[in-house]
């Protein structure tokens, strides 16, 4: 039988291997168990999340959102539609033109809209919310909007 002899080199580098392993997986269960289970939602839907609200203003809600959702839609169509044309003016076109402007100013006019679209969600929704809860909405929205992504 022959023995294999590790060098102390080779046992150093294995020592410092295992310490490795379960260094990171013990900071591994560390953050499993201190991290919050679920997280919201980013924007207006997380917020919405967070509030405790009545089965009456979740249905009023939901009609907002689904109209939101249709026009989104729409929208986001025509957005696509327009970076499709400006792709093909930049494979085509061989320098700055008006009609490579018409095309990107086009894109920031229907993004405007989506901007726009949104924040006409977020009044329709304060719409339906009784005062005490508008008032919170808009402290977390103010919240939301002053912390930078």
């Amino acid at each position: 039988m022959v023995k294999s002899k590790r060098t102390p080199v080779s046992k150093l580098i294995g020592l410092f291997g295992g310490v490795v392993v379960v260094a990171a997986l013990s900071c591994y269960l560390t953050l499993a168990w201190m991290l919050p289970k679920s997280t919201p939602e980013p924007g207006l839907d997380g917020l919405l999340q967070e509030m405790d609200l009545r089965e009456e203003h979740t249905r009023d809600i939901d009609a907002v959102n689904a109209d939101f959702e249709r026009r989104r839609q729409e929208l986001l169509d025509a957005f696509y539609r327009e970076q499709q044309t400006l792709a093909q003016l930049l494979r085509d076109e061989e320098a700055f033109s008006p009609v490579v402007e018409e095309a990107v100013v086009d894109i920031h006019h229907i993004h405007g809209q989506l901007q726009t679209l949104s924040i006409e969600r977020y009044f329709a929704i304060l719409e339906v919310l009784p005062p005490e809860q508008r008032a919170d909405l808009r402290e977390l929205e103010a919240a939301t909007l002053s912390q930078p992504d």
